[in-house]
């Protein structure tokens, strides 16, 4: 037991060596000081000793000299040297030296050794030098109870404790200290009461626990000790001085249940001690013959080979095991004619063969040994053609567990060993093999192959994340393109519909709900393109070209490869370019003629369902260099014009050219218009060539 220093002598001397007068600090002087430092004491002192013989009036160097006597372990010396100090420095000497620190470090040491005179002496310097030092106080009380000075021992811990307030660690030293002294005394009660205290401060105290279990022992019997005991068990002594009384405690406490026939209580105590002192021959010995006492034979048998080993000639321990081996024997052999009658082989064998060591003259046991080691071999080689079967069979999980189970039943066996590498490779190159199967048909986009191949691989490999997680992804991809096709489906976007369904049987070919959804959007498609293509006839017959074509064109966009709709688009456009060309012929005759107003008619006719036809560009321009009259309807033109205008200036471009269009269908002819048709195409063009440019 001891408290904790703030600081030691080796600080101090680190501390006084730059504080050193002029005359002590020469080229020796500070050499010793270095070699002190670096730990090199019988060197330092050397010097030391040497300058010492000089210079009898320097208290640094006696200072230094005492350190170098204390660290090469001469506290006599030491002990004279700082007394030395004393009487140079005079009144300054624990101000300038701290010598109560040097002179608690001696007596710490003399105590240790149990030289109890000279920790005291030590001691009442320190505190003739620094009255208030706890640390000092604490200690020279524990000298006083190792001399038998109990009354002086508490008086001086009181005093230490006064010191050490607000320090619960000090305190519950103190505490520890004092109950040490009045148990000595036989003052029980009082022992108690600082024990307690003790403990509210340091539950895991050892000491202290110690002591109460002791003297709960010997007043209420072992049931009110056992708590004590049982944490310091588990804490364990703290010094082998302790180790050996508590040793002792639990001996002697098996021994007095052992008189009461408390086997059970009394095993227990031996069980402790021999765990606190396993080299004691005495404590297996009586262990085992309380087990005995409570048929526990082979663990008693444990018990008397353990007492055997440490001293073989013990021939009591030898006939005892003789008696609890035969009985263990006995009671093992049953135990295995149980499992055999079962065709539990493995475990009779177990069973037989313990018995035999327990008893080596038992026939049973060895007739035991032989028919279940024949029994044995026989399931081996049976149990191992099934995993070899199953192996062939490509049914490397079930392998895996039957080896695995085998090898687990013969632990020394090559053969068992050898076939649990095997199926577990085999199960490896399996799992491998699948995985890589499985990927290949992701990347050929079979989702649903893929998924049942990463589902295999799982199975073969429970443990395995990587085909649980990728089975999961590949289900999720399915999932999404099915979810796609219903929402495509729901909001009549009849195409979009049909390509996720045909996606989601190319993932799944057998898929009975795509396959569902695939014909029933070929077959709307087919009524959907029926139905367009038939108002793109009727639009066809009745003249109106331009709706033909835009029917013709939805229902291409539904099915593009039909050909009928293909030709009726092409249809469509001969019509309209024989159209188109009649009205330009009849614009140049009309305008051959001299009939202007029926010649521009004629070609914004054509331009109406040629918008870019260039020769009834040409028509109208010659149209208005002959005689120019205004267009008709010019404030229709106009507002065209400027829509076009206000579009422009907005940046919204197709929308310009889109205004400036409709104003040319009313003046084909107009300049202005076209201008600014070709300069807003200019800017769209230069836009698509150069995106960052055209923002």
């Amino acid at each position: 037991m001891k408290l904790i220093r703030l600081a030691g002598a080796a600080a101090l001397t680190i501390m006084l060596c730059a504080s050193a007068p002029a005359k002590a600090a020469d080229g020796d002087y500070d050499r010793g000081v270095a070699y002190l430092r670096a730990g090199r004491a019988d060197e330092a002192l050397g010097i030391f000793e040497s300058l010492a013989e000089k210079d009898r009036d320097d208290p640094y160097l006696y200072y230094h000299l005492g350190l170098a006597y204390y660290k090469s372990d001469k506290p006599g010396r030491a002990f004279d040297s700082f007394s030395k100090v004393e009487e140079l420095a005079g009144a300054d000497a624990e101000q300038d030296f701290r010598l109560g620190v040097a002179f608690y470090n001696l007596g710490v040491g003399y105590f240790r050794k149990k030289s109890y005179g000279e920790a005291r002496a030590c001691f009442e310097r320190a505190l003739a030098l620094d009255p208030d030092d706890g640390d000092s106080r604490y200690y020279l009380g524990l000298t006083c109870i190792e001399t038998g000075s109990y009354a002086e021992a508490v008086d001086n811990l009181e005093r230490a404790a006064a010191r050490k307030a607000g320090d619960d660690k000090a305190q519950a030293a103190v505490r520890n200290a004092a109950g040490m002294a009045y148990h000595r005394q036989g003052l029980t009660d009082k022992a108690v009461a600082e024990f307690t205290k003790t403990l509210s401060m340091e539950p895991d105290n050892v000491e202290a626990l110690y002591y109460m279990g002791l003297i709960r022992y010997k007043e209420d019997g072992y049931a009110a000790a056992r708590p004590y005991f049982d944490k310091i068990a588990a804490k364990g002594a703290p010094d082998n001085a302790a180790k050996e009384e508590l040793f002792t405690t639990f001996f002697n406490m098996g021994v007095d249940f052992q008189n009461r026939d408390k086997a059970e209580a009394a095993s227990e105590m031996f069980g402790r001690a021999s765990a606190l002192k396993p080299d004691d021959a005495d404590a297996h010995y009586y262990m085992g013959y309380n087990l005995m006492a409570l048929e526990k034979y082979e663990e008693a048998s444990a018990q008397f080979r353990e007492a055997l080993a440490l001293s073989p000639g013990m021939t009591r321990a030898k006939s005892k095991l003789e008696v609890s081996g035969k009985f263990a024997a006995e009671k093992t052999l049953k135990e295995a004619g149980d499992a055999a009658s079962k065709t539990e082989w493995h475990r009779a064998l177990a069973l037989y063969t313990r018995a035999a060591s327990l008893d080596p003259s038992s026939p049973d046991a060895a007739k035991g040994v032989k028919a279940a080691t024949e029994a044995v071999e026989r399931d081996t080689r049976e149990r191992s053609a099934r995993i070899k079967k199953s192996l062939a069979d490509g049914e490397y999980v079930r392998a895996v567990e039957e080896s695995r189970e085998l090898a687990k039943l013969n632990p020394g066996s090559a053969e068992a060993a050898s076939l649990e590498r095997e199926t577990a490779s085999r199960l490896d190159a399996a799992v491998k093999d699948t995985l890589k199967m499985a990927r290949e048909a992701e990347d050929r986009e079979a989702l649903g192959e893929a998924a049942a191949l990463y589902d295999k691989a799982a199975a073969l490999n429970p443990a395995g994340r990587t085909p649980q997680e990728a089975a999961k992804r590949v289900r999720a991809r399915i999932e999404e393109e099915r979810a796609k096709a219903a929402k495509a489906w729901a909001d009549g976007r009849l195409t979009a519909a049909r390509v996720s369904y045909a996606t989601l049987l190319k993932y799944v070919p057998g898929d009975v709900d795509a396959r569902a959804g695939l014909d029933a959007a070929d077959e709307k498609i087919a009524g959907e393109t029926a139905r367009l293509m038939a108002e793109a006839r009727g639009a066809l017959d009745s003249g109106d070209f331009a709706r033909a074509a835009s029917l013709a064109g939805d229902a291409l966009g539904l099915s593009p490869d039909d050909a009928e709709a293909l030709q009726l688009k092409k249809k469509v456009a001969d019509r309209t370019r024989e159209v188109v060309a009649r009205y330009v012929r009849d614009g140049d005759a009309q305008l051959g003629g001299g009939d202007r107003e029926k010649a521009v008619a004629s070609f914004k006719a054509a331009l109406r369902l040629d918008p870019d036809n260039q020769p009834a560009r040409r028509g109208i321009d010659r149209a208005a260099s002959m005689t120019h009259e205004p267009a008709a309807d010019e404030e229709a033109f106009r507002r065209w014009y400027l829509s076009g205008v206000e579009h422009y200036t907005r940046g919204e471009l197709e929308e310009a050219i889109a205004s400036w269009r409709e104003a040319l269908k009313l003046d084909p002819g107009n300049e202005k218009a076209k201008s600014s048709i070709d300069k807003a195409e200019d800017k769209l063009r230069q836009a698509a060539e150069n995106p960052a440019r055209g923002k």
